[in-house]
């Protein structure tokens, strides 16, 4: 499902999908986690975000802890149920991007602001302000500086992606389509190209690519129920999670179809037949993260999972390698370090 603040959106619900109830469902404690109260959105700012992540080592996975309103830090290579860290302090974080020199970007998206963490660092080194809309997803452009964030919702509904350019920490400009409601997540490639997953007014989901980061977009017509988290791949290929399609998977280059599945949580069977939450194909997965070695995928559905990438060819991944219950819940947002570079083209 999508995360907590994500839940009392009925407009993400699609073609009728109902959101899981979360009553029965608990989340181990761990020792190594700071728990901290979210400031309300007024009160959201650098001053108050704190990281307390020197246990962990330089090869991360950043997760999104949705009831405690804070970023759990784990050990990538010795993944186990407790974390090694945590940024606390945020008021609803939501998107999550580690940048290839090891920065964090957090978006929050009642704050509407989004914070840039150096390595080592306990407090933001940068907080941009996104004063337009709700801050869903963010990415990087390394190359060329600019960062592009996805808002969920905007005051300008064609608006599905705030450009940061020049090092501006407030919004020089916008990707619009004039189909858009809500923005999903964002990527870029290696030749600045943007692309966004955002919902249609007609209820659709849609992925959009900015040839250069700017103009008109160019709907690229992929099949897929829902938004989810997107990645550009070395190959040319997008990896996107379908949350509503139960599945995560590839797009090879020019392809509409998804294949080579994974992120499916479970053999399928209907909900109320006793399957554990845990393993249900409906617990939607939204969050993608690709390790630099384009080898492992690192998903967010309710918990989170490691899956081998890509998918099988011919037949759905269905079980993950590794499933932890991320204390509180884990959200939407995921990030890994070190993590894949921009890809080519698709």
């Amino acid at each position: 499902m999508r995360s907590v603040y994500n839940a009392f959106r009925l407009t993400k619900v699609h073609l009728g999908v109902a959101i899981i109830a979360l009553a029965g469902i608990t989340a181990c404690s761990s020792s190594s986690s700071t728990t901290a109260l979210a400031p309300t959105a007024s009160q959201a700012s650098a001053a108050h975000v704190r990281a307390q992540t020197a246990n962990c080592p330089s090869s991360v996975l950043y997760v999104i802890s949705s009831y405690n309103a804070e970023v759990k830090v784990y050990d990538r290579m010795h993944l186990h149920a407790d974390a090694c860290g945590s940024i606390a302090g945020f008021n609803t974080p939501e998107g999550l991007f580690a940048d290839q020199s090891g920065n964090l970007w957090v978006a929050d998206a009642v704050a509407k602001q989004i914070y840039k963490f150096a390595p080592g660092s306990s407090t933001p080194s940068v907080t941009l302000s996104d004063p337009n809309g709700e801050p869903q997803g963010v990415t990087v452009d390394e190359k060329s500086g600019n960062v592009y964030v996805s808002d969920y919702q905007n005051a300008d509904a064609t608006t599905v992606v705030e450009v940061y350019a020049g090092g501006s920490t407030t919004p020089t400009g916008a990707l619009h389509d004039p189909a858009g409601r809500n923005g999903g997540y964002v990527a870029v490639d290696n030749k600045g190209n943007v692309y966004a997953t955002f919902m249609t007014q007609s209820n659709t989901a849609q992925v959009d690519r900015w040839t250069g980061g700017s103009g008109d977009p160019e709907n690229l017509g992929l099949k897929l129920i829902s938004d989810g988290g997107i990645v550009t791949t070395r190959t040319g290929d997008l990896a996107i999670c379908d949350p509503y399609g139960y599945r995560c998977g590839i797009y090879a280059r020019g392809s509409k179809n998804i294949s080579h599945i994974f992120g499916h949580m479970g053999r399928g069977g209907h909900h109320r037949g006793g399957i554990g939450p845990d393993k249900q194909p409906w617990l939607v997965p939204v969050g993608l993260a690709i390790d630099r070695a384009e080898k492992r995928a690192y998903v967010t559905s309710e918990s989170l999972t490691f899956w081998r990438f890509p998918g099988p060819e011919n037949r759905p991944n269905h079980r993950p390698s590794i499933e932890i219950k991320v204390p509180g819940l884990a959200g939407d947002g995921i990030a890994v370090f070190p993590a894949s570079r921009p890809g080519a083209p698709y």
